[in-house]
């Protein structure tokens, strides 16, 4: 049996591309196979007059942060896994040529965007 690590990192960065790269850096240097944070775009998890849709909005990084981050992931042979929450975060991931995404359980009877995993 082969054992696999993922340090669930989740939102641990706060939005912040330099300390989702620390937390790579640390999660590396414990051991763990895979890093793993959620890839927020507010609008993919909320609509505008949600109470929470701004600090969904705060958590968002540009493209070129993630470029990074996954860069960081390599540099330290560990690998970028993903949760994503709809087609945007979806079309990054890709783009980034991460491995392995994770859904949220509440997409398990959304068959438009589970159809477009599966291509």
């Amino acid at each position: 049996m082969k054992i696999e690590i993922v340090a669930e990192l989740a939102q641990g960065f706060e939005g912040c591309p330099e300390q989702a790269k620390l937390l790579v850096k640390a999660a590396a240097k414990a051991g763990a196979n895979a890093a793993k944070f959620q890839l927020i775009y507010a609008d993919e998890l909320a609509t505008d007059d949600y109470k929470y849709h701004s600090l969904f909005s705060s958590l968002e990084m540009k493209e070129y942060d993630w470029t990074d981050i996954k860069k960081t992931c390599d540099e330290y042979s560990i690998e970028l896994i993903l949760d994503v929450f709809g087609t945007k975060s979806l079309a990054l991931a890709e783009k980034l040529r991460v491995k392995t995404v994770k859904l949220h359980a509440t997409d398990i009877n959304n068959i438009g965007f589970l159809e477009k995993l599966s291509n």
